[in-house]
């Protein structure tokens, strides 16, 4: 495998065979395609393609029109990729909604994809860096979304700045996959080999990540910049420097970047990291790893904040930055239109219009890491700031008010009849109750259950065993991903895990986390000898089941019918949730058990 530079492949120019400008069609606000599709406002025009804001009138929605020259060589192998790109369901991605040919006397074809108002990356890293919690949020929702595309060969080659998008909720939309590549083909892209389209991507994330982190953006072959990239912009960003080694790292491009991020940037994009750290080379170890560095952290309230409420661009070196004059007062269209506080023509809010006069909030607070844990946390301010005084909402309480005796004495006899009897109610014999009160038992240790005679063969996952008991929510073990089939394919009747509770007890209850929703699950104990060390791990044939929940959500607790002693429980998923329309991966975050 090798790692190709990404520069190459979308920065420099494009087959001769891409329509020229005069190609592409004429097309003008109002023009219906389809008899369906009301072009409304033209957003760029690229050279390959006229994208457009159009309306849907038969189902009343915003859509997003890639409008074609229908002569072009290129169109059918566009039209083609925007078909097999609708096999990405999940909601990280613009999905395409349909692909059209020209018909008799149509001025072009397109493709229709959904709208999401909001900004690229590439306009959000006009104002400078984000935050340590933004940029991992954002990688690892990429390579989140990506990786079960990779299972299956999919690969979208053209991952950058401009093809991420933040919602103006604070979610992410990964937009052109397979379309971009089509529409702006290089030499070799269709015979470049699986690995090689994969480290593409893999390596595409890093850059991304580490443009987020200090607004710089690694170009050139190699891990080298070339003479030429070395002085130009990419997706308006300088190079990233370099030296010996490479790109230099986040931390030494800028100060304060989290510890655990530089780390991990540096692994993703270093052919040898530094640190003597394993290298990450597919998007599901960079998911998983970004998970470990999240935890339950979650970046989208502050990237909403960020695009509700946008701050100037960052000053260009030798500039200074913009200081708002002290008796500033804002023109009086801009007054005007901040009284508008409604929905456009389409029904969206604009950032402002949603934010009304509450609009005026607090900068996000800034994160860092700790890198013992290497999690992710606010970062103390310097001191904390003393608030303003509040205005008086109600009248002060009267003063030398004075309770009558005889109310006094009342309240005090009622006083003592209360404590005698409490003191009767608990010399009445309590204890016992409190002592048979179940409590959470601690579970040994874990292993996987994919027994061979029932279809299995071991391979599970079972590296991450150990994240279903280690009392982390945010880390989980995951089921192999299992095709056309929820019912794991139709390969076997279940997998799960075998917890050993370290003695014989009596278990009352089993709360389970699960990945996803829409899981059948079961909590199984031995048939025969409940006592022994080791549990039976031939099949399922040699466990009892105790409970059951069919379709169960995030969290489950399951209870015995009756009364239950066992050391080991089968914790036993027969039907997954889907990740994808057929493809289905379940998962356990965490197990409590409780007993007596």
């Amino acid at each position: 495998m090798s790692f190709e530079d990404p520069t190459d492949r979308y920065g420099g120019p494009y087959d001769s065979d891409i329509p020229a400008a005069d190609d592409l069609p004429d097309l003008l606000p109002g023009t219906f395609l389809g008899e369906r599709y009301r072009l409304d406002q033209e957003l760029s025009h690229p050279g390959s393609s006229l994208i457009w804001r159009a309306f849907d009138t038969k189902l009343h929605r915003p859509v997003l029109i890639h409008a074609l020259a229908p002569q072009s060589r290129r169109t059918p192998a566009v039209l083609d990729a925007a078909r097999r790109a609708a096999m990405a369901t999940d909601s990280r991605f613009l999905r395409v909604l349909d692909a059209v040919v020209a018909g008799p006397g149509e001025p072009a074809s397109w493709i229709v994809s959904e709208y999401a108002p909001g900004k690229s990356v590439q306009e959000l890293l006009e104002t400078g860096p984000l935050s340590a919690l933004e940029a991992a949020w954002i990688a690892h929702e990429i390579a989140d979304a990506m990786a079960p595309l990779h299972a299956q060969g999919v690969f979208h080659e053209r991952i950058h700045p401009g093809t991420v998008l933040v919602t103006s909720t604070g979610n992410l939309k990964i937009s052109g996959l397979l379309v971009e590549a089509a529409l702006h083909p290089q030499p070799g892209d269709n015979s470049r080999p699986w690995p090689d389209r994969e480290v593409a991507d893999v390596t595409d994330i890093g850059r991304v990540l580490y443009a987020c982190l200090v607004s710089r953006w690694p170009v050139g072959h190699g891990h080298r910049p070339s003479a030429e990239s070395a002085a130009t912009m990419s997706w308006g960003l300088p190079p990233a420097p370099t030296d010996s080694h490479g790109w230099l790292t986040p931390r030494e491009v800028r100060a304060g970047v989290s510890p655990a991020l530089d780390v991990l940037c540096d692994q993703i994009l270093s052919q040898t990291p530094r640190y003597d750290e394993v290298p990450l080379r597919t998007a599901n170890e960079i998911a998983r790893s970004l998970r470990r560095t999240l935890g339950s952290a979650d970046a989208a309230a502050d990237l909403e904040r960020r695009i509700r409420f946008p701050v100037g661009p960052a000053p260009r070196a030798g500039e200074e930055a913009w200081q708002p004059e002290e008796s500033f007062t804002p023109p009086s269209d801009q007054l005007e239109r901040a009284e508008e506080y409604g929905p456009d023509d389409e029904g969206y809010w604009s950032p402002e219009a949603a934010a009304g006069k509450w609009g005026h909030q607090a900068e996000p607070v800034p994160w860092t890491s700790d890198p013992r844990t290497t999690q992710l946390f606010p970062a103390v301010q310097d001191g904390p700031e003393k608030p303003e005084a509040e205005p008086a909402l109600a009248k002060s309480r009267p003063r030398n008010r004075r309770w009558p005796p005889a109310l006094m004495a009342a309240v005090g006899v009622v006083m003592v009849v209360c404590l005698i009897i409490a003191g009767a109610r608990h010399s009445g014999g309590s204890t016992p109750q409190a002592a048979s009160k179940p409590t959470a038992l601690k579970v040994a240790r874990a292993q996987e259950f994919d027994p061979s005679r029932d279809g299995g063969d071991a391979k599970e996952n079972h590296d991450e065993v150990p994240f279903a008991i280690d009392a982390d929510p945010s880390t989980a073990w995951h089921t192999l991903v299992y095709h056309n089939s929820a019912k794991l394919g139709n390969l076997k009747p279940g997998v799960g895990l075998v917890v050993d509770l370290g003695r014989v007890t009596e278990v009352t209850s089993v709360k389970v986390q699960l990945v996803g929703s829409g899981t059948d699950i079961s909590v199984w104990r031995p048939t025969n000898d409940v006592s022994s060390d080791d549990p039976p791990m031939t099949t399922v044939k040699d466990w009892t089941q105790i409970a059951e929940m069919s379709g169960a959500g995030s969290t489950v607790t399951l209870e015995p019918s009756g009364q239950t002693k066992c050391r080991h429980l089968l914790i036993y998923l027969t039907q997954l949730p889907p990740k994808s329309t057929a493809r289905f991966q379940g998962g356990i975050a965490n197990v409590t058990v409780t007993g007596s």
